[in-house]
């Protein structure tokens, strides 16, 4: 039965399909309810001995990345360890992971209730051997780790997903986060005692038994009586009586779950409080709308102020609406489906258009460029189809230096006689053949995994000239509004680039994310890294006070420009950052984490985030990574930055005051990354 369960489990494509095979797990390892790292330690003792040698693997590998944080970080247990990561993208389980791996009682929260993005991302050496050390190949047998590297975004998911669940994370999707609320000590309650056996447990074993009797896991569902709940309804086949309507939940054994007791916990190292955060949470029932073509990337510019030609700045204020202080956060106040999750640290990871951070007052710059639209594709790979399977993915692809002279097939007109240039038929090269589509792009990428996926920069000129987008405004704001654009255009484009770039025609669009269009020509950071909730529960403070930290991370801390592909090749490592700084609030306190998480990011700043083709390598090897920044990243950025930011006038973290003798000394031959403008 261990083994059967265990196959599901990397079989599992799928949220409703991982869940199902998670409890599976669960039940044959006789560990229902059992969660953080005593769940990993009741797999590993119950289930690895009964694997083969490649997936006993998995676990001597997480056992390793364990041991790591614990030579680290230290063993991770006393109080302060509660935290809620809000978005459970690739930079969000990243971060869940991590904690988990430090000893953190982790839970996630997602808006989604399923993998929503198909696009696929380069990656570098080292972010892709962090992933196998996570346990990728298990997953993924098949993941090239030669040439051109690249993951999709479901895949970098699934196997986040899969690992934060082993390592006893809890993760709920289709849930969104409606207020953080301070629980004084006099209001907070024990969960109700159930006067039998719940169903939740019951119905998750019968769907794991009937499961592993199936040997199938197309038919799971999230929503039948005997499958475990997937979002944070109240569990099916439970009554209102049985602690929905107080906001307390049993523990589904998938690790998608109900809500644990919320009690009188300390907030930060070693403090007694009189009472403690928690977020509010309920399920989203519009979270599998579908996302229409230009909602990858919105469009900057309402909420910001415009402070020199290139740059703006968004600020914000703190949303009363969002902290509830003096009973808010009480168990008779909670709506009907609404649950508490008690937290010490929030980590926020819901991209660059992250609301929590703009209610909590983290106030953005914004770098302003000429105007760039991007585009993705993504079509269906068929891996029977010997044409699709004979092509190679390619990136960096630039256009020659005279395409600013090529002629538009729709617009002869467009430039003079003189300085057009027209291919010869002959010409069957990539470029001659988007030309003769119409098509104008300044660069491309092809990357063929689970879905044929193209992304371009193309002109605003094509778009009009297809009636991809009806007529031609003055700003990006209003050229790219839901109006504006043909989508039914758009897909005739993408069909002409998608075949110049010999795709066969009869591949259709993968139904997820088949083509989207959006502005990049602006990039936004958070001026600061973190912030804390005030004791007061009413308000937000800066860095070094008492209370949680609250801490962007990903895309909602710092956005990169899109065409240089530092999503989750920086993602993770501010990711990674937060929870170290979670781990020093709660064994070095407050203003020692606050230290180690600002000098984090201007180290993160400080320098041109690269590989290390022809400049010495931003981060170290995957090896010897921990949430420890100074394990990732280079020795010379972090000596270099610590000049920087010694010469502002700041204090280095104590550990690190050992980098001060290193710039002291005779400057090494190898360069050092210049400060980022």
């Amino acid at each position: 039965m261990a083994r059967a369960a265990f196959d599901l489990f990397l079989a599992a494509s799928d949220i409703n399909e991982v869940t199902e095979a998670m409890a599976a797990l669960r039940v044959a390892s006789n560990a229902v309810d059992v969660y953080g790292l005593d769940l990993f330690a009741a797999l590993e003792g119950g289930l690895a001995p009964a694997l083969g040698f490649r997936h006993q693997q998995l676990f001597h590998d997480l056992a390793a990345q364990r041991q790591r944080r614990a030579q680290a970080c230290g063993p991770g247990t006393g109080p302060a360890t509660r935290m809620v990561v809000c978005g459970a993208g690739p930079c969000g389980l990243r971060a869940a992971v991590e904690a988990a791996l430090c000893g953190f009682d982790v839970e996630v929260v997602e808006k989604r209730a399923t993998f929503s993005r198909a696009n696929i991302l380069t990656l570098w050496r080292a972010t892709l051997a962090d992933l196998i050390s996570l346990g990728a190949k298990a997953y993924f047998p098949e993941q090239r780790t030669q040439g051109l590297l690249h993951m999709g975004t479901r895949q970098i998911q699934l196997v986040l997903l899969k690992t934060a669940l082993l390592l006893g994370v809890r993760v709920r999707y289709g849930t969104r986060v409606t207020a953080l609320a301070w629980v004084p000590a006099a209001e907070t309650v024990a969960p109700p005692q159930a006067t039998t056996e719940t169903a939740a447990p019951q119905a998750t074993a019968a769907a794991a038994s009937r499961l592993l009797a199936s040997g199938d896991t197309e038919g799971a569902s999230a929503g039948g009586a005997e499958s475990p709940a997937v979002v944070v309804a109240e569990a099916e086949g439970a009554s209102a009586g049985e602690g929905a309507a107080a906001g307390w939940g049993t523990n589904p054994a998938s690790g998608v779950t109900a809500n644990d007791a919320v009690g009188s916990v300390p907030v930060t190292g070693g403090e007694a409080t009189q009472g403690m955060w928690v977020a509010r949470v309920v399920a989203d029932e519009a979270s599998e709308a579908a996302q229409d073509a230009l909602d990858f990337k919105k469009h900057k510019g309402a909420k910001y102020i415009r402070t020199q030609k290139c740059n703006a700045m968004e600020y914000t204020a703190v949303d009363a609406s969002v902290l509830q202080a003096g009973g808010g956060g009480g168990a008779a106040a909670m709506a009907e489906g609404e649950r508490m999750l008690p937290f010490d640290s929030l980590v926020v990871a819901e991209g660059e258009w992250s609301s929590t951070t703009a209610a909590l007052g983290f106030d953005k710059t914004v770098d302003k460029f000429a105007l760039a639209l991007g585009l993705v594709i993504n079509i269906s790979f068929d891996r029977e189809s010997p044409a699709e399977r004979r092509l190679r993915s390619t990136t960096n692809i630039i256009a020659p230096a005279s395409h600013a002279k090529l002629r538009a097939v729709a617009r002869p007109d467009a430039l003079p006689e003189s300085t057009r240039y027209v291919r010869p038929a002959s010409d069957d090269s990539l470029f001659a053949r988007i030309e003769r589509a119409g098509v104008r792009v300044e660069t491309i990428e092809y990357l063929k995994g689970e879905t044929h996926f193209i992304a371009a920069n193309v002109s605003k000129a094509s778009l009009l000239d297809y009636g991809a987008l009806r007529e031609d405004r003055p700003t990006s704001a209003q050229l790219l509004q839901a109006d504006n654009l043909d989508n039914a255009h758009l897909l005739v484009l993408a069909r002409d680039l998608a075949t110049a770039m010999n795709i066969p025609a009869s591949a259709p669009f993968f139904p997820v994310n088949p083509v989207q269009l959006f502005d990049y020509s602006s990039r936004a950071r958070c001026l600061v890294p973190g912030k804390v909730l005030a004791a007061d529960g009413a308000s937000v403070a800066s860095l070094g006070a008492d209370g949680p930290l609250v801490m962007p991370v990903g895309d909602a801390l710092l956005e990169p420009f899109w065409p240089q592909g530092l999503g989750s090749n920086r993602g993770f490592h501010t990711a990674m950052s937060a929870v170290y700084a979670a781990h020093t609030a709660r064994t070095q306190g407050a203003t020692a984490a606050a230290l180690e998480l600002e000098f984090s990011y201007y180290a993160t700043l400080f320098g041109v985030w690269n590989e290390g083709a022809h400049h010495v390598s931003y981060v170290r090897p995957a090896e010897g990574w921990t949430a420890d920044y100074a394990t990732r990243l280079s020795p010379r950025v972090l000596v270099a930055a610590a000049k920087g930011w010694v010469a502002g006038g700041r204090d280095l973290p104590a550990r690190l005051e050992g980098l001060r003798s290193a710039w002291q000394r005779k400057s090494p031959p190898e360069r050092e990354p210049a400060p980022a403008d």
